[in-house]
């Protein structure tokens, strides 16, 4: 290789490339012994560059110096800047420990932003968003400060939470596990005095307080009997003891109460009955024999008609030939009087009709009849001696009303008379006796329509209704009952489609458990599956083991269309008891709204002689059958027109023997030895113990 100076005359003319590095390695500079000359200039000027761009001053950010546009040209301007900074800091530490005045002065010129908690407006208006660091020091402490009572406070705070958890949490470990409150029940529960959760007490407290109202009344009800009761009752003369007043009797009450006004009836009661005793004892031989009775009616214009019932012996006449004397009078002082042959009409079902002169008796008045009884028998010598009461409430002072059936509902309506009167319409059984609804509606000034509904009354059913008119002060008038039937309802077998010929339909499995098989008198089959426990020979008839199948999926189908089906029947029936056990039910759609249906006893369903009664029990939510439950079909009724309708599951227990289809929409577990003469058709799964007998034919 030639030297680039091999022509030239210099002092060496040895190569460069010739001459090498012969001092150690420096590692700093990466030269290592051995390395040519032209190797080591290279790595020194790379060393240079990098040292030239050190001090280069342009690359440093010297702004937080604060040197006031006096900012360094060179390297050796800023190094006498920063040695300039370093002899004014020589005063400010004296043997390692700062300075204060020192330290503040510097701190002092140093300006930070502030967090946003610090933030505040300035007397000119002004939000300041910086502040020198020792003002800033200074309000960090005082914060810091105003927090540490705070903070004491709610330690302070927590170690009372902590002390009173730990209590909560020994009175907490302290509850029993049970999640269930239960009550006893002396008297609601079936059988009483067992335990039950007081949710159930409560339902069972609701419908008990409902019958309690069926039976009593309302409390307006209760109160407008209470005051039935007669006007100074208690100073009124007895009637067994004309010396005495009736709040002469121990246990009168004064009181305006269900109980006062009860025990008063009873002694008046008993008084009456001393004073009937008495004048029977008084008279003559014979005369016990002898029983009347006077109802009274008064047909507009003029027309009233007695009509008499009860006995008279043989051997009576009348004593007066002409017959007993009768007065009618008016509330208005007008009276009319004549003679009634008891004898030729008593039990006379067409009555003795009399035709009043309406200028004496005003007929517009509620009117009052008495009769003066007198009957003698020749052959005894005995004359008998009575007096018949009846008061006719004048129809007058009642409204016209109407009153339209449907099947389930009595729509009313009428004109209330002219002034100002209140109209409460009353709906009682067929016999009168027991208050079933009443509505009341008033105060109202007539004539003004009189209208309303009483809905959703029990089907098949006839009542009695009647009106009582109420005018300012005046006690109340009580029109006369009129009957009225609802339409009779109609209900037809529930539509079951292709599912009538399964003895056994589940969308889910269906298991019977026992080792012992069932027998299964018509199809069985389920979508999803498995079936477990049946085999062919168990089946008489399909048995369709495989899922999905079209058969089975139809069936399913009609299924749901049978329980949409009862769902949307109307009107319904209430069960009469929760637990129906020894109860016979007749023909009709009947609500279940308990869960335990019939408890170890016979549910009787009869038709009442109709081949073609329909019986469909319908329930909310499950139904329960106690062990030994059975359903006996009595007056012809057919089990396929029997059905029982569950929404969630039903519960068989052990040994039932039943009669109809079952529409279960959630589940249907059995235990074991139940017959069956029906259907089991469920959108859930069937699990029974087995063995059973099933048939649907």
């Amino acid at each position: 290789m030639k030297p680039l100076n091999y022509d030239d005359k210099g002092c060496n003319f040895t190569s460069s490339d010739c001459v090498i590095w012969q001092g150690p390695d420096i590692e700093c500079i990466k030269l290592c012994k051995g390395d040519s000359v032209s190797d080591v200039v290279f790595k020194l000027a790379t060393e240079l560059c990098s040292v030239l761009d050190t001090l280069n001053i342009s690359t440093y950010d010297i702004s937080c110096l604060n040197l006031e546009g006096c900012a360094p040209k060179d390297f050796h301007a800023f190094l006498q800047s920063l040695i300039d900074l370093i002899c004014k800091l020589q005063d400010c530490c004296v043997n390692g420990v700062v300075n204060g005045s020192a330290q503040s002065q510097i701190i002092g010129d140093t300006v930070l932003p502030l967090a946003p908690i610090f933030e505040y407006v300035n007397p000119q208006g002004d939000t300041v968003f910086t502040m020198p660091a020792d003002q800033y020091i200074v309000a960090i402490g005082n914060k810091v400060n105003q927090h540490d009572g705070e903070i004491d406070a709610l330690q302070t705070a927590s170690v009372q939470l902590d002390s009173r958890v730990d209590t909560l949490e020994v009175k907490v470990d302290a509850i029993p596990s049970q999640t269930e409150t239960l009550v006893t029940s002396a008297c609601l529960t079936t059988p009483p005095g067992i335990q039950v959760p007081i949710e159930d007490l409560v339902v069972l407290i609701d419908r008990a307080v409902c019958q309690y109202i069926g039976v009593l009344g309302s409390p307006t009800d209760l109160y407008a009997a209470i005051a039935q009761q007669c006007v100074n009752l208690g100073n009124t003369p007895t009637a067994s003891n004309n010396g005495s007043n009736y709040n002469s009797y121990p246990g009168w009450s004064n009181s305006s109460t269900i109980s006062g006004t009860l025990g008063n009836l009873w002694i008046a009661f008993c008084d009456s009955l001393a004073a009937i005793r008495n004048l029977q004892a008084q008279q003559p031989s014979g005369c016990a024999g002898i029983f009347l009775n006077l109802t009274a009616t008064f047909t507009a214009p003029t027309n009233i008609t007695f009509f008499l019932s009860g006995t008279i012996p043989s051997g009576f006449a009348n004593t007066i030939p002409a017959g007993s004397l009768y007065t009618i009078s008016d509330e208005s002082g007008g009276s009319f009087t004549g003679y009634v042959d008891m004898v030729a009409f008593i039990n006379n079902p067409s009555g003795f009709v009399i035709n009043p002169i309406a200028t004496v008796i005003n007929t517009a008045d509620n009117l009052h009849v008495r009769i003066d009884v007198g009957l003698t028998n020749s052959s005894t010598n005995a004359t008998c001696n009575s007096v018949l009461l009846y008061d006719i409430i004048n129809q007058a002072n009642c409204p016209t009303m109407t009153y339209t059936p449907t099947t389930d509902s009595i729509v009313y309506s009428g004109v209330s008379l002219a002034g100002t009167a209140t109209y409460e319409i009353e709906v009682y059984d067929n016999t009168g006796v027991t208050l079933l609804y009443s509505q009341v509606l008033g105060p109202i000034v007539g004539p003004a329509p009189i209208a309303g509904v009483f809905s959703s009354l029990p089907i098949n059913q006839n009542y009695l209704i009647r009106v009582i008119v109420t005018i300012g002060v005046n006690p109340p008038v009580t029109c006369q009952f009129t009957p009225v039937s609802l339409i009779p309802t109609v209900l037809v077998p529930v539509p079951l489609g292709s599912a009538s010929s399964f003895v056994w339909l589940a969308n889910n499995a269906m298991s019977v458990t026992s080792g012992t098989a069932s027998a299964f008198i018509g199809n069985v089959g389920t979508n999803l599956g498995p079936i477990f426990g049946i085999n062919p020979p168990d089946v008489t008839g399909i048995l369709y083991p495989v899922p999905g199948d079209p058969a089975v999926l139809t069936a399913l189908t009609d299924l749901g269309n049978a329980l949409a089906y009862t769902a949307g029947l109307a009107p319904v029936n209430p069960l009469p008891a929760d637990d129906v056990s020894g109860t016979t039910i007749t023909p009709g759609y009947w609500i279940a709204p308990v869960t335990n249906l019939i408890n170890n006893g016979v549910l009787t369903l009869d038709a009442l002689g109709d081949v073609n009664g329909v019986f469909v029990i319908y329930s909310p939510s499950t139904i329960d059958f106690g062990n030994l439950s059975s359903i006996v079909l009595a007056g012809g009724a057919d089990w396929n027109n029997v059905f029982f309708v569950a929404t969630t599951d039903m519960n068989w227990g052990d040994t039932i023997s039943a009669h109809g289809t079952f529409l279960v929409q959630g589940n249907f577990v059995g235990v074991a030895n139940s017959i069956l003469q029906g259907r089991i058709l469920v959108q859930g799964l069937i699990d029974t113990a087995g063995p059973d007998t099933y048939s649907n034919v």
